[in-house]
């Protein structure tokens, strides 16, 4: 122990042990009850599991910094990721673009300055007014899908919709071939896997990436997007000389790494919950109006992002505990989104509650940039299901998803009566 945490209660909770990825939402209670600012001994890091304290270093950049990473890798104390022997497996791809992939590091996760210019980007490829001119096609997508899957009577929920329906909409937003786009779950699945520590989750999503890294390095390139918006958008900054060509090669790269697997993470989440809970499902039936309400309460309940982390630029202090500069602190965005502290009956999952407090897309400047989008993107498989399907009820057991940072279904098998409205 560091002189800094000998006041801080301390725990020996595994957050990546198979237990706690199952179900983690009693170790959540634990470490809730535990205080605001807990010190897992078995990482040497900070924990915090309230909303309160949570949304607090969310908020406060300058203390609390992405530099070092959203993840439990610190680039300042150990070898760059990619040079690390985990990686060997990646060696077998001919030609592989690292200085994309660095880029794309670089591209997520800096603090200001360098975090102004490239939000700015981010924010202009997802205005409001760019997802307003792509609502009629994406909501149009979600009905065409939903109705083709619903005339089968059963579907897998995870793979068949909500993965299939954002890999169509990314896929078609950044201009990536349709050929191939399934590649993008297993890129997504590696990139997000390495938030976690190098363990059998970790080595066997890059094992199964070979091929992803492949066809992405082929794809995310100028010379390779079809027209799609936010593809033209990112290399007209690059031909204006707001960035450079590599950096731009990152930004699409950004696109299959963090705007698929959240969402369609969240789209599989909502399913569940409204097959498990018919009286919610009920609710959304009646009233298809609710869809949005319904994806924010998945997002509390059921949050896809569990851990995340900063890690502190200077000693401080929050909630009252002493914290010393230079160490990760891990934040658990589905403990604070179920704080009795903050949310009545937490462990209810009720599509009529105000939801807004969650901290799903986080807060702060490292806000989501594409949560208008991801927003969009569920209410409209949502609205369209409650549309067009009477019943909705599991067809079997799901299989978890094994993934260090995601907390959802691979497989989701639902049954369906279709309704003639």
């Amino acid at each position: 122990m560091t002189p800094s945490t000998t006041q801080l209660p301390e725990l020996d909770l595994d957050p990546y042990s198979p237990e706690f990825l199952a179900d983690p939402y009693p170790y959540y209670a634990q470490l809730r009850d535990a205080g605001p600012v807990v010190w897992l001994t078995r990482y040497e890091h900070y924990v915090v599991a309230r909303h309160a304290e949570t949304k607090a270093v969310l908020d406060d950049w300058e203390t609390f910094g992405s530099t070092r990473g959203f993840g439990l890798h610190d680039p300042e104390r150990e070898p760059p990721l990619l040079d690390s022997p985990e990686y060997e497996p990646l060696a077998r791809v001919p030609h592989m673009n690292t200085e994309a992939i660095r880029g794309l590091l670089d591209a997520v996760r800096p603090d200001p300055p360098e975090h102004d210019p490239i939000r700015r980007l981010f924010m202009r490829m997802l205005a409001p007014g760019l997802i307003r001119r792509s609502r009629e096609q994406i909501v149009g997508a979600a009905q065409a899908l939903v109705e083709k899957l619903v005339a089968r009577g059963s579907f897998d929920a995870a793979a068949e919709l909500a993965d299939a329906f954002v890999l169509g909409v990314i896929g078609d937003l950044v201009g990536l071939p349709e050929q191939g786009r399934e590649h993008i779950i297993a890129y997504g699945n590696m990139a997000m896997n390495t938030s976690g520590p190098r363990n059998e989750v970790y080595l066997e999503s890059i094992e199964h990436a070979v091929d992803a890294v492949a066809w992405v390095d082929q794809v995310c390139t100028r010379d390779s997007l079809s027209p799609g918006p936010i593809g033209q958008l990112i290399f007209d900054a690059v031909d204006a000389g707001e960035i450079e060509e590599d950096m731009g090669n990152a930004f699409v790269r950004v696109f299959p790494t963090a705007a698929v697997d959240t969402t369609s993470s969240t789209i599989t989440n909502a399913i569940y919950n409204l097959a498990v809970n018919p009286d919610q499902w009920a609710l959304l039936r009646d009233d298809p109006s609710l869809a949005r309400r319904a994806f924010q309460e998945t997002m509390r309940f059921t949050q896809a992002i569990h851990p995340l982390y900063r890690t502190t630029t200077r000693d401080g202090e929050l909630a009252g505990s002493e914290l010393a500069a230079g160490i990760k602190m891990a934040l658990f965005l589905g403990s604070a989104n179920r704080d009795p502290r903050v949310f009545e009956d937490p462990d209810r999952f009720e599509i009529r509650r105000d939801a807004t407090p969650q901290l799903g897309f986080g807060s702060g400047i490292h806000s989501c940039a594409g949560q208008t989008l991801a927003r969009l993107e569920g209410e409209a498989v949502l609205t369209a299901l409650s549309r067009r399907v009477a019943r909705l009820e599991l067809d079997g057991e799901p299989t978890p998803r094994r993934h260090n940072t995601l907390h959802t279904w691979a497989h989701l098998p639902v049954k369906v009566t279709g309704d003639a409205r």
